[in-house]
């Protein structure tokens, strides 16, 4: 299963079989990420997948890997979310400054932009420069 964060403009890929997604996640470590789970929780999705894919780590079904959000600027794999609540994901630090800059602006994406998203995304293309 490959999981994955783009930067839209730059198209900077961060791509994580469930390999480098154990690497990157700290179950054992107390990390205040509430704020960071909250943001992701608002963002909008790009692409829905209707079936469940088992976490790497208990097996318990979640969100499907390549169901798709994103906050108008980045693009990522809904399950990430699951990660950062229950097992402390580490995002980079680009798309972290990112919401941290933004963390009081509304997450609200226009339609248009959504749309535009939508139709030049392909999960199918990565490091294709696909957007």
């Amino acid at each position: 299963m490959i999981r994955f964060i783009v930067h839209v403009e730059s198209k900077r890929e961060y791509i994580y079989d469930n390999n480098k997604l154990k690497q990157s996640c700290y179950p054992n470590k107390d990390i205040e990420n509430k704020w960071l789970a909250e943001y992701l929780d608002k963002a909008e999705y790009l692409n829905i997948v209707l079936d469940k894919s088992p976490c790497i780590f208990t097996g318990d079904y979640i969100s499907h890997y390549q169901t798709i959000r994103t906050d108008g600027f980045w693009v990522w794999s809904s399950d990430f979310l699951h990660y950062t609540k229950n097992f402390n994901f580490i995002w980079p630090e680009d798309f972290m400054i990112h919401v941290k800059e933004n963390l009081n602006n509304s997450n609200a994406i226009s339609y248009d932009r959504l749309l535009s998203l939508g139709d030049n995304f392909s999960f199918d293309k990565l490091s294709e420069g696909y957007l």
